[in-house]
């Protein structure tokens, strides 16, 4: 799941050779045999354009780059001259502003970081691909958070204060591809929360606090490969909400639905599907017994006709 997100969190943490012990503010380059890109990182400086320790930073060829405990601002003037700069994070920071931007910026991690109360990425990044957020405070990402990331593929929100996705959340990311909302706080799902990721092939809604789920809302997304909806607080969901699901190669549902649903309908509605899964929480020994026992009998009914 998200594996080329993951290769960014992995990127990062290659990436710097710093530690929480190390308290001198420093900007310097960094060396890796597995990445074939010039990087460097900044570990507790006060970010401010003419700052001396960001003055040290060769520019010329520079793919990487990223602020770790750091503080101050960030302007659009912060990086004007890093024009070949495709990946880059901040973690473990406090900003007094937040307002990055980038022509040519591919991967972006923000995480564990602190900014005013209303900040978000709308416009930040035109050339950008993959976003990854993560336990900080002060954004504002509920309403046109996103907005001018056209390019958009790859989302990952997690651990963040978001209570409702209305149509305003997403809107424009019609080239988003991968989407993973876990361990959030949302509560509400629209009818046209999804209405512009056309081309969404992966999406993950885990462990927030879900009560609804409007039946219509997963229409628009005709592309899916993979789907969970599970570890929420959801009534059993009718399987006639994935109608338009029938290239789904993975499900996860919350185990209410298990319980309810008819799998013998699963081979016609779903003829790729090849994995499927649920999360229990409180469930008896006698509930997940049967849920396993619909799941054995639901083998046989997709692989019956492939064996044949």
């Amino acid at each position: 799941m998200f594996h080329s997100l993951y290769h960014l969190i992995f990127f990062v943490w290659t990436f710097m050779s710093i530690t929480n012990n190390t308290v001198t503010p420093k900007c310097f380059p960094q060396t890796d045999s597995t990445i074939d890109f010039s990087k460097w990182a900044c570990n507790n400086i006060t970010l401010s354009r003419d700052n001396p320790d960001l003055q040290t930073v060769n520019t010329t060829h520079l793919r990487g780059f990223g602020f770790y405990f750091s503080q101050g601002q960030v302007d659009s003037t912060l990086l004007k001259n890093f024009t070949e700069l495709k990946n880059f994070f901040i973690d473990v920071s406090k900003l007094d502003r937040f307002e990055f931007k980038s022509d040519s910026l591919k991967n972006f991690l923000f995480a564990r970081t602190e900014v005013p109360q209303g900040s978000n990425f709308a416009n930040c990044c035109i050339a950008l691909e993959k976003l990854i957020v993560k336990s900080s405070k002060g954004l504002e990402l509920e309403h046109e958070g996103f907005t001018g990331l056209k390019r958009l593929k790859s989302l990952y929100i997690k651990d963040q204060n978001i209570k409702h996705i209305t149509r305003n959340t997403f809107i424009g990311l019609c080239k988003l591809k991968q989407l993973s909302l876990i361990n959030n706080s949302i509560d509400t799902i629209q009818e046209d929360s999804f209405v512009d990721l056309v081309n969404l092939r992966e999406l993950y809604i885990e462990d927030n606090t879900l009560k609804s789920i409007h039946q219509k809302a997963f229409e628009p997304l005709s592309h899916l490969r993979s789907l969970t909806v599970y570890g929420n607080n959801l009534e059993p969901l009718p399987l006639w909400m994935f109608k338009n699901q029938n290239k789904l190669r993975e499900i996860g549902l919350p185990f209410k639905t298990w319980t309810d649903i008819d799998i013998e309908k699963f081979p016609m509605m779903f003829p790729e599907l090849g994995f499927f899964s649920y999360k229990s929480g409180t469930e008896s020994h006698g509930e997940i017994e049967y849920v396993r026992r619909k799941h054995k009998k639901l083998v046989t009914l997709l692989f019956r006709d492939k064996d044949t």
